[in-house]
């Protein structure tokens, strides 16, 4: 995997539990230039299965989403470069952003910025210090969401040019 991704000395991934095949573990994209914050997060996610990669500034997180898709991208909001409000605005207009799941994180609790992180596109928030039992849960969460609409919307498809009796394709399908 590393491999696929380049080399980065700012870049670190951190494998999950081998509880679930590699295939099916959820990934995440942890952004953060706060080493400790970064590497804190990473261990607790990768310990719950999550399939962990790590970036430092915004500009990293956007290379690394050219080759990968992570399922949840972990953004902090306060980044030297381009901040985590910026990133987020530029991962929502890649081709596939708008359905890629963002959570912002920041120390910053105020009404403004909970509001700013939202108009830039974050799917969800998370204050710092970060509780690590509601961020496992959050990611569960979010991810889970995303899968259950997906397989609601795959059923939806088959009902609507399917014939639930038979499995042939019908008239619509034609």
């Amino acid at each position: 995997n590393s491999a696929a991704l380049g080399h980065h000395s700012s870049m670190f991934i951190r494998e999950s539990m081998p509880s679930l095949p590699r295939e099916e573990r959820p990934r995440v994209l942890i952004v953060d230039d706060d080493e400790m914050s970064r590497t804190s997060a990473a261990a607790i996610l990768s310990d719950d299965g999550f399939e962990v990669i790590e970036a430092c500034s915004g500009q990293e997180a956007l290379q690394i989403c050219e080759r990968v898709t992570p399922d949840v991208v972990m953004l902090d909001v306060q980044m030297p470069g381009m901040n985590g409000y910026e990133t987020c605005v530029a991962l929502r207009e890649r081709p596939g952003g708008f359905d890629q799941l963002i959570l912002i994180t920041t120390g910053l609790e105020d009404a403004e910025s909970i509001e700013h992180a939202y108009d830039a596109g974050a799917t969800d928030f998370i204050a710092k210090p970060i509780n690590f039992q509601l961020l496992r849960h959050r990611m569960r969460y979010l991810v889970r969401g995303r899968r259950d609409r997906q397989l609601a919307e795959d059923r939806i498809a088959r009902m609507a040019f399917y014939d639930e009796l038979t499995g042939l394709p019908n008239r619509a399908f034609l």
